[in-house]
């Protein structure tokens, strides 16, 4: 566990357990979206003061909006519409926020619906030239 001293002057220390990395794409979100903005901020500080040591001990702990996909994990925030992807590095305690992307109305992501509607299987795409 690593102690910050945020108030140099006063001498308050807060503890700080994970390193939240990434912010820059909440703040992205919230800028088109400034009723999403409080609870991107709740997000940010929950996950700054966590101390989960694997992904299903996280969807054990936010079992209504956290799931697995893929080596990340998928935080849905229904009331916000949207979802937030984080790749966590558990043993580093350190937390990178991948995306913030919309919920669609019918409540697939824009990245869900991506892949759906790409029917090209991976690799690059053949250039018109």
């Amino acid at each position: 566990m690593k102690k910050i001293q945020l108030a140099p002057n006063f001498g308050n220390m807060y503890v700080s357990v994970m390193l939240v990395i990434g912010i820059s794409r909440l703040e992205a979100y919230w800028t088109l979206h400034p009723e999403a903005e409080p609870s991107l901020r709740a997000l940010h500080a929950l996950l700054s003061a966590a101390s989960w040591g694997s992904a299903p001990e996280l969807v054990r702990q936010w079992p209504a909006m956290a799931r697995e996909d893929k080596g990340c994990v998928r935080l849905t925030l229904a009331d916000e519409g949207c979802e937030v992807l984080i790749q966590v590095n558990f043993a580093r305690k350190i937390a990178q926020i991948q995306a913030v992307n919309a919920l669609l109305p019918h409540g697939a992501t824009s990245d869900d619906r991506q892949r759906t509607t790409d029917q090209v299987p991976g690799g690059l795409r053949a250039s018109p030239a």
